[in-house]
């Protein structure tokens, strides 16, 4: 018999801009950065999702999941 496991997901969209950045591989190193440092220290998935066509404005996507909606708050708290 298959146990049943109850899964949860969360997702948070952060726009981030850039006052002082003048190129698009500028740009791409900060992003870059900035997601693999969430990754690393909280242990959930990101990415960029919008902005690529402009130099100074950046959207990342971050998701959680968890068996525990109480994980799920405590991680994004943790993020902001």
């Amino acid at each position: 018999m298959i146990e049943s496991i109850k899964m949860h997901g969360a997702t948070c969209k952060i726009k981030i801009f850039l006052p002082l950045n003048h190129n698009l591989k500028s740009k791409r190193r900060i992003v870059k950065s900035l997601w693999e440092q969430i990754r690393n220290k909280f242990h959930v998935s990101a990415s960029e999702i919008d902005g690529c066509k402009f130099w100074q404005v950046a959207i990342l996507s971050i998701t959680v999941i968890s068996n525990k909606i109480l994980i799920l708050n405590q991680t994004l708290n943790h993020i902001f």
